[in-house]
């Protein structure tokens, strides 16, 4: 995923434990699972 997003490891690791605070999303087993779109689309923006 930080490749597809150009970033490193370490930043997309951290804004996806971000986002995991936030309860925009679940982090799994090799899987993402958004929680709450609508907050991620304008989190996004």
């Amino acid at each position: 995923m930080a490749n597809l997003a150009m970033v490193s490891r370490q930043r997309c690791n951290m804004t996806l434990v971000t986002l995991k605070r936030e309860g925009l999303i679940e982090l799994g087993y090799g899987a993402i699972s958004i929680r709450d779109i609508d907050a991620l689309a304008a989190r996004m923006r």
